[in-house]
């Protein structure tokens, strides 16, 4: 291990160049890793940004910067860690998180790995978000952006992973990063960013799942929460909890996707009143601060990345399974989505939601 070497994870963005410049200035041995994930069809062919020109921006960056550059194909992996089970998931009525998975899995999972391989100290990525420690434990702290922090999808690092994990930007604006790149004339000071997972185009999943699920769900009922039947659905997948658009059913009054029962190919749609949830159950729970998870215990609960923290208590059911009780109006949770707990600026930890409670 070199003692002052670090991986840099480089996606040919803003944030990851401007984190290799401040990693660079710290007199740091930076080496700049930019990752091929997915195939190229999925990026391209309805016109997304090839990975090829994210590749070449990254290489464009380090040669700069005069650092080292490293492209890896982890093509096969990211198809089968992340894209088969997205499309599943949404053929079985759920509503995914793929990128919190590919943080776990891929940049803290695969690339970890290789940049041990590497001798580095540190592997660093571009995430809005801090490393903070209280009690001797290092715990993710939400990054000073507020617009921007993305602490959420970092729910599943633990103190024993972030030891080995920094994160450059995430004392920083978005402002004053585009500002800091832009004072570099680095090539991608004023690159527009991603607002979807990188093998998706412009919100357009639906080709995703029918490539790349099991099995594809059949046409159902649309029905009442009474059990009513109002009309007829194409297939579960191309649906999520809270949806209001797209469901071809008229009945005097806006109307919501409340549930989706996959097993028997069924949608459940009410108004506005029936879209609100008093309690969720998240499954595969990471707990991560210095203090056990306590009965009643007091927390902020974020239920998607853009919704605001929610006050809730928090009941253990088990060793992976937690109950959450919000104590403030709360709108429907989406099943598939993560449940990620805070105390101040701290993450506790999380967990993935199995079912809302109404």
């Amino acid at each position: 291990m070199s003692k002052d070497r670090v991986v840099l994870a480089m996606s040919g963005g803003v944030d990851s160049s401007a984190s290799a410049a401040l990693l660079k200035r710290e007199g740091l041995e930076v080496v700049g890793v930019t990752m091929v994930l997915a195939p190229e069809p999925e990026r391209s062919r309805r016109g997304g940004t090839s990975a090829s020109n994210d590749v070449e921006d990254a290489r464009a960056v380090a040669k700069k910067l005069g650092i080292e550059h490293l492209t890896l194909n982890f093509q096969e992996i990211f198809e089968k860690e992340i894209i088969v089970p997205y499309a599943n998931a949404y053929a079985q009525g759920l509503t995914p998180n793929p990128c919190a998975v590919c943080n776990r899995k891929i940049k803290f999972g695969v690339l970890a790995a290789k940049a041990r391989e590497l001798g580095a100290k540190w592997l660093a990525t571009g995430h809005y978000a801090r490393v903070a420690t209280r009690s001797g434990r290092k715990m993710i702290a939400q990054g000073k952006d507020a617009q921007k922090d993305q602490s959420y999808f970092l729910f599943t690092l633990k103190n024993d992973d972030l030891e080995f994990i920094r994160f450059p930007v995430g004392e920083f604006t978005k402002k004053e990063v585009r500002d800091m790149a832009a004072e570099l004339d680095l090539p991608v000071a004023r690159k527009s960013e991603s607002k979807e997972a990188c093998f998706v185009t412009g919100y357009d999943y639906l080709p995703v799942v029918e490539r790349y699920a099991d099995e594809i769900p059949a046409p159902g009922e649309i029905t009442l929460s009474d059990g009513r039947v109002v009309g007829r659905h194409k297939g579960v997948h191309r649906f999520t909890v809270g949806q209001r658009e797209g469901l071809n059913v008229s009945l005097g009054r806006p109307m919501y996707i409340i549930g989706i029962d996959a097993e028997h190919d069924r949608i459940i749609i009410g108004g506005r009143e029936e879209c609100r949830s008093e309690e969720l159950v998240a499954r595969a729970v990471i707990w991560n601060y210095y203090e056990s998870a306590k009965e009643n215990m007091e927390v902020s609960v974020r239920i998607r990345y853009r919704t605001k923290p929610l006050k809730a208590r928090l009941f253990p059911m088990s060793d992976s399974r937690m109950k959450v009780v919000f104590t403030e109006e709360a709108p429907l949770v989406t099943p598939g989505q993560a449940a990620v707990f805070y105390r101040d600026e701290l993450v506790l930890g999380g967990g993935w939601i199995e079912r809302p409670i109404r």
